[in-house]
């Protein structure tokens, strides 16, 4: 034996012999995985579920290695927990009795910054109790985590007569006068809504501002912490819960559209005021950009659209089946043909898009394999046009319940929060996809964009928003577009080559519809319990709500025609 070879070959054993040691989970991974998965899995688990349960869960997805919210927020399989994260793998309480959602900054109940029950409102102490957004400092901060350098900005107020707090976070607001940018409200329904990883790259990528919406309430019964309006009912009698009496959050956004507009015309662009949302949060997004459709100029739905009464899918709060109240009492029994919870008034959830003379852009996306979400895009699509406003239906093939691949860049290239890529722009990305070997079609995608990025690739600015011949070269779903408009673009046929509103059904895994053609395991309400929805109120007619006690006698008896 040649025993010069010896050292080689010891050398080579030891490097296979060692242990491979993962990295640890990136910031934005972890912040992904407390904030938001484990909330969505607390919820989704109902009573006796546990925090380590729904840490398995999540740890299960992000070790899996798919197509996903952590995939996306930079998680990769197999890297090594963060402090937070291994905090919630202890945890063996039910998730019902601990918050196990919000910030993840050193604080207890709530996931707030300073002791606080979880079952109450914010009772940390604070030196003043501000009325209108005010920079967030240790002496003010309450429950709010404070981020404040170059980029972010983080806000605290109190609503209600000083009862209920809650935090605005900002992140890429100009601090000098110039060309104002647009604004993009990420709903943050678990937390207090601090802004994740991926929304701040998208946004020094293409140029616009975000304000981060969320709570510091106590979670509801389905993880949710921000209010939707009238205990989640809404009707032909009333489709439009907006009113400060219907929803306990309404001081808070009225806040943060006065703070948006006070920013003056040369830093933030009020007339550009986009929102975005995954699942419930998407739910919320649609609410916020329905009450206030004239002062918000579209919407990103993913993985959701529109809850139906007496239709699948059902969601996991059963919310458009049950009031929160109910559900909150009975669980999924509100929804038995036994039960008297069932809510006979309900019609949808969480509003019905009546925008009136203000119109909405509004891009709604789910996976066909997406039990939650698939179905509930197309009522949303339905309902959407049906008000003349300009939807814009995504239906991806396959999936789950996710935001699609690249999600940033369907949101910016949907919505055109940016103008979009040229059609010179759009041959030299094509391509480059082409010319790239490695990877799926989302891979390649993002190889080009990173060019584009970089300013090499020829006939592209490097913000311009990728058109839907683009993007379809990531993930190519059936497209109905509503206004023949997809961003900036306009006179566009759908993806069957046509014109024209009608949006096929999407092809959803789970079939979807009316209890009587689709039924439902849990939601079985007594027959007769769902009557469909017939004269919408009017437009102008006064919400019933708030007639109680503003209206006169007379309006007080209107109703529509």
């Amino acid at each position: 034996m040649n025993t010069s070879l010896l050292p080689h070959l010891l050398l080579l054993l030891l490097a296979h012999a060692a242990p491979s040691f993962a990295a640890e989970c990136t910031a934005e991974c972890s912040a992904e995985f407390v904030d938001k998965c484990a909330p969505y899995q607390c919820a989704k688990g109902g009573n006796g579920f546990s925090h380590t349960e729904a840490y398995d869960a999540c740890r299960g997805e992000l070790d899996k290695g798919g197509p996903g919210r952590l995939k996306n927020e930079g998680c990769v399989a197999e890297c090594t927990d963060t402090t937070v994260m291994a905090l919630e793998k202890t945890n063996d309480e039910d998730c019902k009795e601990s918050s196990g959602a919000g910030d993840t900054g050193g604080g207890t109940g709530n996931g707030n910054s300073g002791s606080n029950d979880p079952d109450l409102e914010c009772q940390v102490a604070v030196d003043v109790k501000h009325t209108s957004p005010t920079l967030c400092t240790d002496e003010n901060k309450g429950c709010c985590a404070c981020e404040n350098d170059d980029s972010s900005k983080t806000y605290v107020l109190w609503i209600h007569n000083g009862t209920i707090q809650r935090c605005i976070h900002t992140y890429g607001v100009p601090t000098v006068d110039g060309t104002p940018k647009p604004v993009v409200l990420s709903m943050n329904g678990y937390g207090s809504g601090k802004i994740n990883g991926g929304a701040k790259r998208a946004a020094n990528k293409y140029g616009f501002a975000i304000v981060g919406v969320g709570s510091t309430s106590p979670k509801t019964a389905t993880g949710f912490r921000l209010s939707f309006g009238n205990d989640g009912i809404a009707n032909a009698a009333n489709p439009t819960p907006c009113t400060e009496a219907e929803n306990r959050d309404k001081p808070y956004t009225d806040a943060i559209f006065a703070w948006i507009e006070a920013q003056g015309d040369k830093r933030l662009d009020a007339m550009a005021v986009y929102a975005e949302g995954f699942s419930q949060e998407s739910m919320y997004a649609a609410y916020v950009s329905v009450c206030y459709a004239d002062k918000v100029k579209g919407l990103w739905q993913g993985g959701s659209g529109l809850s139906k009464a007496g239709h699948t899918p059902v969601v996991p709060g059963f919310q458009g089946q049950c009031s929160l109240t109910s559900f909150t009492e009975h669980k999924q029994d509100c929804c038995t043909a036994s039960a008297t919870s069932f809510c006979k008034d309900c019609a949808w959830w969480p509003i019905y898009p009546r925008t009136c003379s203000n119109k909405l852009v509004d891009c709604i996306m789910a996976y066909t394999d997406d039990a939650i979400g698939c179905g509930s895009d197309y009522y949303m699509y339905e309902a959407m046009t049906a008000e003349g406003n300009d939807a814009r239906l995504l239906s991806f093939a396959g999936g789950q319940h996710s935001n699609p691949k690249n999600e940033w860049d369907w949101k910016v290239g949907c919505l055109g929060i940016t103008d979009s890529c040229s059609s010179d722009c759009e041959a030299s990305f094509a391509a480059c996809v082409d010319d790239e070997t490695a990877g799926t079609g989302d891979v390649k995608f993002a190889a080009c964009d990173e060019k584009k990025q970089a300013g090499t690739l020829a006939s592209c600015t490097t913000s311009c928003a990728p058109t839907i011949g683009m993007l379809k070269l990531s993930e190519n779903p059936v497209y109905t577009l509503s206004g023949g408009k997809f961003g900036t673009q306009s006179g566009l046929s759908n993806s069957n080559g046509q014109a024209g509103t009608a949006a096929p059904r999407p092809a959803c895994k789970v079939p979807f519809g009316d209890f009587a053609t689709a039924p439902h395991r849990q939601c079985t309400p007594a027959t007769g319990s769902v009557t469909p929805p017939t004269n919408i109120m009017a437009c102008g007619t006064p919400d019933p709500v708030e007639c109680d006690t503003v209206c006169s006698r007379r309006q007080r008896g209107r109703r529509p025609a």
